[in-house]
Parts: C-alpha cells; structure tokens; sequence
C-alpha cells in the first residue's frame, strides 16, 4: 500500500491502520465486506 500512497489517495488510510481492526477482521472485510471495492473504485 504504501508504494501506491503517492497516487491513489485512499491507500494511505486502507493500509496504516494502526489502532483499526486486526489482520483477521481487517481481510475479512477487504475479501467479504465490500472494503476491495471501495479500494479498487478510489
């Protein structure tokens, strides 16, 4: 993410997250919450 942060603005946020979900709620929301469509649209 952070080689993308320059470019697509949301990176940033979608990848540091320090005080946001775990690794394991994190990727579930990624794959089945909706959270890689957002990333892909921004």
């Amino acid at each position: 993410m952070s080689y993308w942060g320059g470019t697509i603005p949301l990176a940033g946020l979608a990848g540091a997250m320090p005080f946001g979900p775990g690794p394991a709620l994190f990727t579930g929301w990624m794959w089945e919450g909706g959270g890689m469509e957002i990333v892909q649209k921004a």
